[in-house]
């Protein structure tokens, strides 16, 4: 069975996992909310359940569990570590805000593949890294790691456009600053 792989989207870095997921978990979020008004969520005596807005679209989120051991890597691999943060910081790293040409921070789109079966593009969300089995020196040589992603739409966020107000013909562009007798 081939292994799952993040590919990066804008680099075309392929970030491959040591070993499949241990468990696999996608949750899907409908396009509902609860109704609410000025003053708060509404409710009432008489309603068994909250009044509901359908706000259409949703959200699709991917939750994996994953092993990392120095212990697990082919002799033949050609590399040798006995820190496992050295295998899973690119993982990690997947989760922090780069700076796009945009000018505003946002982590990578990546694209997780696994078999034929899944690719789904998307931003890591969350990261949770919990390290074990540590050499007399302190260096983690087994990782465990929870990666939460959220599918985004396939491609680049469409600019959202700023309207301009557009003013009537016959109004002037520039306005004209009052004389202060015309303020009184």
């Amino acid at each position: 069975m081939e292994r799952v792989v993040f590919l990066v989207e804008e680099s075309g870095e392929r970030i491959a996992c040591l070993l499949n997921p241990e468990t696999f978990v996608v949750r899907r979020r409908a396009g509902v909310r609860a109704r609410r008004s000025v003053s708060g969520q509404l409710s009432g005596a008489a309603m068994a359940d909250d009044p509901l807005i359908f706000t259409g679209g949703g959200s699709t989120e991917l939750e994996l569990d994953l092993l990392f051991d120095v212990s697990l890597m082919p002799i033949d691999a050609g590399v040798y570590t006995e820190d496992v943060r050295d295998l899973t910081a690119p993982l990690t790293g997947l989760a922090e805000n780069l700076i796009g040409s945009e000018g505003y921070g946002r982590p990578p789109l990546v694209r997780f593949i696994w078999g034929r079966s899944w690719n789904v593009p998307g931003v890591i969300t969350a990261v949770a890294e919990r390290l074990e089995d540590f050499t007399p020196e302190g260096a983690p040589q087994r990782s465990w790691i929870r990666l939460r992603l959220a599918r985004v739409t396939d491609g680049p966020p469409e600019p959202v456009p700023v309207l301009q107000p557009q003013l009537p013909d016959d109004m002037p562009a520039v306005l004209e600053p009052l004389e202060p007798e015309a303020l009184v």
